[in-house]
């Protein structure tokens, strides 16, 4: 999460995934600017990023 320059990811910490392991999640989407470090730095590949419509 250090990467985010906007601060928007965040590890759960009342959450687990399948393997009982917490995880990474954007808590803060209305302030992403779309630079896809998230998706470059993830170790296992498991970041998408999608642009909404409005």
């Amino acid at each position: 999460m250090d990467f985010c320059p906007k601060d928007v990811i965040e590890m759960t910490t009342d959450r687990l995934n399948a393997k009982g392991i917490t995880f990474a999640e954007c808590v803060h989407p209305e302030q992403c600017i779309g630079c896809m470090a998230c998706t470059l730095m993830c170790p296992d590949a498991a970041v998408e990023l999608f642009k909404q419509e409005d």
